[in-house]
């Protein structure tokens, strides 16, 4: 098991050309991220791919209103972005924010009630193009899903929950949401069965389980940390 002292995030991304990594840094959200984020991916998220679950999502609402729901239910929110620096031909290399994500530190766990957990409420990439756009011909950071993913795995061994953490794929990822976050050789998560009930009246009432939720067993999550151990140093 992975000791929850130890715990750390990832510090690098495999690189688009396979041979090189992408420093990368874990931080709490800032306003600054959230008006890059409003100026540079939004837009293109809406202009490319606008089916994208996250394709309407307001991130000022999510970390103000949302969180604050979630600090009246006792819920811990707490919301990360992933930021990396392109050079210029400047003095000062440019932030490029990669993705960002909202999670709650205590949760019932989605398998056991009794347990507690990390449960993530949203999580979204920076499109590709945006980042091309930043990078040119330089190698673009990869598995950016994953890391983000990894965020709300690492919280969970940090605050003692030995990595479990769940979420809900969202019905407009389609199968293909579904299949990145339970795919053993992509994060191997676990689809909760249709029959299984969710921790909360609220939550049937809000989310209905049809399928769609899914949970790292303990096993499953020290597995997913130990595929990204490499970038953590």
């Amino acid at each position: 098991m992975i000791n929850s002292a130890l715990a750390k995030f990832v510090k690098s991304a495999p690189a688009s050309d396979k041979v090189k990594t992408c420093p990368i840094r874990v931080r709490r959200i800032t306003d600054a991220d959230l008006r890059w984020w409003d100026k540079y991916a939004k837009p293109m998220i809406e202009i490319i791919e606008p089916t994208r679950p996250d394709a309407t999502w307001d991130w000022w609402i999510i970390t103000a209103l949302d969180a604050a729901f979630a600090y009246s239910l006792r819920q811990q929110p707490e919301c990360f972005s992933i930021v990396t620096d392109v050079p210029t031909s400047g003095k000062k290399p440019r932030e490029v924010i990669c993705g960002l994500i909202q999670l709650v530190g205590r949760y019932e766990y989605l398998l056991d009630h009794s347990l507690s957990s990390v449960y993530i409420w949203y999580l979204s990439t920076t499109p590709v193009e945006t980042l091309q756009a930043f990078f040119g011909s330089k190698p673009l950071p990869k598995l950016l899903g994953q890391i983000l993913l990894d965020v709300g795995v690492t919280r969970s061994f940090q605050l003692g929950w030995d990595g479990r953490t769940g979420l809900y794929a969202d019905d407009g990822g389609n199968e293909e949401l579904l299949d990145f976050y339970t795919n053993s050789l992509r994060c191997g998560m676990t689809a909760l069965a249709k029959t299984y009930p969710l921790p909360s009246v609220l939550r049937s009432r809000l989310r209905p389980n049809n399928g769609r939720y899914c949970y790292f067993t303990e096993a499953a999550a020290e597995n997913f940390y130990k595929k990204l151990t490499p970038y953590r140093t």
